[in-house]
């Protein structure tokens, strides 16, 4: 059985994901967090399974008054649980990006900026 809920933490970062239910939830603060949170679900959520894991993607800010984006990336290990094996730690990264390459008045030199953040949790089927 794959794991199908996560909840992983870190600096400033909160994220519950269930599989199931196709949702993901993020709390924080800066970088277009919400302390009360956001939920996401369905076609809002890109998922891609990698050789690192799945790599979920969000999009906090769809366009800023300059027309900054900001996204809003987590990598998860892909797990596969065993009979009764209850809840499993794990780490995981988030990757907060602002993306520059529509900014009015043209782009910066720079198009992107990265804000990593490790996280840690657990997951369940």
């Amino acid at each position: 059985m794959s794991a199908s809920n996560f909840r992983l933490g870190g600096p400033g970062i909160e994220i519950e994901y269930t599989t199931d239910g196709d949702e993901l939830t993020v709390r924080g603060h800066g970088n277009c967090l919400e302390r009360d949170g956001k939920s996401f679900a369905g076609k809002e959520i890109s998922r891609m399974t990698t050789g690192y894991g799945e790599l979920v993607t969000v999009t906090l800010l769809d366009s800023s008054r300059n027309q900054t984006a900001v996204r809003l990336a987590v990598l998860m290990p892909r797990a596969v649980l065993t009979g009764e094996d209850g809840k499993r730690p794990v780490t995981g990264v988030g990757m907060i990006t602002r993306d520059y390459r529509e900014v009015l008045g043209g782009a910066p030199p720079v198009r992107h900026d990265y804000d990593v953040r490790p996280l840690s949790g657990t997951m369940w089927a």
